[in-house]
């Protein structure tokens, strides 16, 4: 009995009225900011990596979707956190966790030692 109640509760918070859920998932297709959306998908393994964090509450991203990320203006960050399974509140966790993530040092760079020049 404590166990269907505790199933029912679960079930009752993880989800997402259908109806919503069509209109949302239409959107992102049609939707204006689907060019948005396009700039973040074309970071293989990105979106599956999104999903994949809000599914499991903890945010495992890569370096190379964290960068199309930050590189989304606020327009586009809003319209991609806005639709579909996703939040503002889970677009702001992102963005948190990618300011974090950094590029790997940059190699150094090798000047020459430039001779002296004759008088």
């Amino acid at each position: 009995m404590v166990f269907t109640v505790m199933a029912m509760a679960l079930a009752a918070t993880t989800s997402i009225p259908t109806t919503a859920m069509a209109r949302n998932t239409k959107r992102l297709v049609e939707g204006p900011h689907f060019e948005c959306w396009r700039y973040v998908s074309r970071v293989e393994g990105c979106s599956e990596d999104l999903r994949r964090s809000l599914n499991e509450r903890q945010i495992r991203l890569g370096l190379h979707c964290c960068k199309a990320i930050k590189g989304l203006g606020s327009a586009c960050f809003g319209e991609v956190f806005r639709y579909g399974p996703y939040s503002l509140l889970y677009g702001n966790a992102v963005k948190d966790y990618c300011s974090w993530i950094e590029s790997p040092p940059s190699p150094p760079v090798y000047f020459p030692q430039s001779s002296p020049l004759p008088n």
